[in-house]
């Protein structure tokens, strides 16, 4: 049930040594997306999560003329956390630095569409115009064009998220591990 405006979620650890993880990317191709009217005008970014460059953030997005559309949730329960997967439009976290990324995979199991970069394992994950978008990293114009286009497309929007929940029960669940383990001790 939608109860607001639409948002793009973002969850992760804001900590010193996460300054890869594309979080003030994503801040400015927020900014430049609703500065451009990319996005719809009542959209917010939600970020979830919580470390010692979090005031650092706030302040970038308050310097920003859309900071009060940026929303920083903070460490969240369990129960909030699945709330913001539920309701958010799209899920976006481009990293430069992603190991196997599993916040990808919360969001594909919640059939949400996908926004990663091109780097680390993300691209292992999330599949270029199957379960989502690759960018390049760092690039804040090709963030808030994947935003864009992911906002303005409902219908790809939710296709896109249907794949990514289909990827996760099919390629990502325990079942699909334990049949590739058993498969890989017969061949021995």
């Amino acid at each position: 049930v939608d109860d607001g405006p639409p948002y793009f979620l973002l969850v992760s650890r804001l900590g010193n040594f996460e300054e890869q993880k594309g979080v003030g990317h994503t801040i400015h191709a927020f900014a430049l997306a609703a500065d451009r009217g990319w996005i719809p005008a009542n959209a917010e970014l939600h970020i979830v999560g919580d470390g010692p460059q979090r005031q650092s953030y706030e302040g970038e997005a308050r310097r920003t003329r859309h900071g009060a559309r940026i929303r920083f949730l903070g460490r969240v329960d369990d129960a909030t956390l699945q709330r913001e997967y539920a309701r958010c439009q799209l899920f976006v976290l481009p990293s430069g630095k992603e190991g196997f990324g599993l916040v990808f995979l919360e969001a594909m199991a919640n059939g949400k569409a996908v926004i990663a970069a091109a780097a680390g394992a993300a691209p292992e994950v999330v599949s270029n115009e199957e379960t989502g978008l690759i960018v390049p990293y760092g690039d804040v114009g090709a963030i808030a064009a994947a935003m864009s286009r992911l906002s303005r497309d409902g219908a790809w929007r939710r296709e896109l998220g249907a794949r990514g929940r289909r990827a996760v029960e099919t390629s990502f669940s325990y079942a699909h591990y334990e049949r590739e383990v058993h498969a890989e001790l017969d061949f021995l």
